[in-house]
């Protein structure tokens, strides 16, 4: 789960850098995905 919230949002990231030439928005992807994975994962398996 957590790699498919990177790779999507990464990629989302990819094709608004290549859109505003800014490699910024790979990073900031990147994060995003990754934050929404683990939230994912948490509301999953992590409440009692």
């Amino acid at each position: 789960m957590v790699m498919s919230g990177v790779a999507v949002w990464g990629g989302v990231g990819y094709l608004l850098s290549r859109w505003f030439h800014h490699d910024i928005f790979v990073v900031v992807g990147i994060l995003v995905g990754t934050a929404v994975a683990l939230y994912g994962v948490w509301f999953r398996y992590g409440r009692s």
